[in-house]
């Protein structure tokens, strides 16, 4: 059975670092899901290109 008189101060103060956890990796996805964003969407051509590949005398 459920409380019949929850105190929710009481649960603020006992809960504050999950939620603060709870929102910072919220806050990291968002992020890296922007980040992974821009890394995809830089052009080809901008990207360096490898060498030449040299072959030897075999």
């Amino acid at each position: 059975m459920p409380s019949p008189d929850p105190d929710f101060e009481k649960q603020k103060k006992r809960h504050w670092p999950t939620l603060i956890g709870i929102a910072a990796v919220l806050l990291l996805v968002i992020v890296a899901m922007l980040g992974f964003g821009v890394w995809d969407a830089a052009p080809i051509e901008e990207q360096a290109a490898p060498g030449p590949i040299e072959e030897g005398e075999g």
